[in-house]
C-alpha cells in the first residue's frame, strides 16, 4: 500500500510530565519515518521545550499565544506535508495508530478522519470513571458516544486525535481564531460539512488520552469547558439558568430544605433517591434523548459496554451518574459566571 508523507502536529502548553510518553509513543509508529515529520507546537512556561528539544526528528515551534485555535493553525503553517495528524500532548500512540486513520481520508470527498481516545489501561478508579462521561473523544465508551451518523460519515471530529487534508482546512478557513478557549474543532467541522466534504470515524483506531485523576484536576477542567462552550455559542441567561443543571435548581432546593421542618427531611431523601432513580432510568433507557440526545447515547453506550471498560452496575449508578451530574453542574457554573460578567461590562 503507497502511503502518503503526514505532518504530525502537538501543541503543547505546559506538559513537562506528559511530552516525553507522547513523543517516545511516536517514535514506535509502524509508519515510515521518511514520511512523517513530527511537530510541537509549545507555549509552556515549564521545561517542555527542553524535552523536546532532546528528540533530534523533532521541530520544536514556540509560539507566544496558547489559544487552541492559534496553536493548531500555527501548526498547519508549519507542517511540510499534505495530510495532518493532530495528537495531544497528554495522548499515547499505538504503533498503528496512523496506520489505520490513512486509508480512511483517500475515500472521495474525504476531508478529515477521527477515532477513539481511551483512557490507558493502567488508569486509576476515579480516572476511569472520568472516562466514562465520554470526554473527551467519547472516552471509555468510544467515540461512536459522541457523534451523529449522517448519510456518509459522522457530524464532527475531534481534533485531539484526528487527521486532516490540508488544502480542505484551508480552504474552510482554518480554525476559527475567534474561539480562543475551545471548540474551534467543532466549528472547523460545521464549516466542512458546509462545503460538502466528508468526516469519518474510524472504530478500530484509537489513543490512549491520559485522564484526569482527581476532583482538583477534574473540575476546573469542567469549568474551562464550559467556558469554551460559552464564548462559542454565547447563549442567552434565560437558557443558561433554565438548564437542569442549573445552579439556580440547585440553590431553590437548598432553599426549601433549609426553610423545611426538619421532620420532612427523610421524605425529602426518599424523593431525591426515587428522582435519582429515576433520572437513571430515563438516562440509561434513552427517556431523555428528546432533551439530552447525546447524554442518553452515552449512557445507554456505557451500559452496554461496562465488561469491556471495567465497570458494574453499582459503580454505573453511584459513581458515574453523580459525576455526570458534576460535570454538567460545573459546565453550567461557568457558563453562569461568564454571561453574567459579559452583561456587567456591557
Amino acid at each position: 500500500m503507497h502511503l502518503p508523507h503526514v505532518s504530525i502536529v502537538i501543541v503543547a502548553y505546559n506538559e513537562e510530565r506528559n511530552i516525553a510518553d507522547c513523543l517516545n509513543s511516536l517514535q514506535r509508529l509502524e509508519y515510515p519515518p521518511d514520511r512523517h515529520e513530527i511537530i510541537v507546537v509549545d507555549s509552556s512556561s515549564d521545561k517542555t521545550p527542553d524535552i523536546v528539544r532532546s528528540y533530534p526528528n523533532v521541530s520544536l515551534v514556540l509560539s507566544d499565544r496558547r489559544d487552541f485555535s492559534i496553536v493548531r493553525n500555527r501548526g498547519l503553517r508549519e507542517a511540510r506535508h499534505d495530510l495532518i495528524a493532530y495528537i495531544d500532548a497528554d495522548c499515547i500512540a499505538p504503533a498503528d495508530w496512523l496506520l489505520r486513520l490513512v486509508p480512511k481520508i483517500d475515500l472521495p470527498d474525504v476531508a478529515a478522519v477521527g477515532c477513539n481516545a481511551y483512557p490507558p489501561l493502567d488508569t486509576p478508579f476515579l480516572g476511569k470513571c472520568f472516562a466514562c462521561l465520554g470526554k473527551p473523544a467519547g472516552g471509555a465508551i468510544g467515540f461512536d458516544s459522541e457523534v451523529v451518523f449522517l448519510e456518509r460519515g459522522v457530524n464532527f471530529i475531534g481534533s485531539g486525535c484526528s487527521l486532516y487534508r490540508k488544502a480542505d482546512v484551508i480552504a474552510a478557513g482554518g480554525f476559527n481564531e475567534n474561539l480562543p478557549y475551545g471548540n474551534e474543532d467543532v466549528d472547523l467541522c460545521e464549516r466542512l460539512i458546509k462545503a460538502g466534504r466528508v468526516l469519518e470515524y474510524v472504530p478500530d483506531a484509537f489513543v490512549y488520552h491520559k485522564t484526569r485523576n482527581t476532583f482538583r484536576q477534574f473540575i476546573p477542567w469542567a469549568f474551562r469547558r464550559g467556558k469554551a462552550h460559552f464564548f462559542a455559542t454565547r447563549p442567552r441567561l434565560a437558557k443558561i439558568l433554565l438548564d437542569p443543571f442549573s445552579v439556580l435548581w440547585l440553590a431553590v432546593l437548598l432553599a426549601v430544605l433549609s426553610l423545611s421542618p426538619q421532620e420532612f427531611f427523610p421524605y425529602y431523601a426518599l424523593v431525591a433517591l426515587l428522582g435519582f432513580v429515576g433520572v437513571a432510568f430515563m438516562l440509561f433507557g434513552g427517556g431523555l434523548s428528546r432533551f439530552f440526545p447525546t447524554g442518553s447515547k452515552k449512557f445507554r453506550l456505557l451500559v452496554e459496554r461496562r465488561d469491556r471498560i471495567g465497570v458494574n452496575a453499582g459503580i454505573i449508578l453511584f459513581c458515574i451518574l453523580p459525576l455526570f451530574y458534576l460535570d454538567r453542574f460545573t459546565i453550567n457554573l461557568a457558563q453562569t459566571w461568564y454571561k453574567i460578567a459579559s452583561l456587567r461590562r456591557s
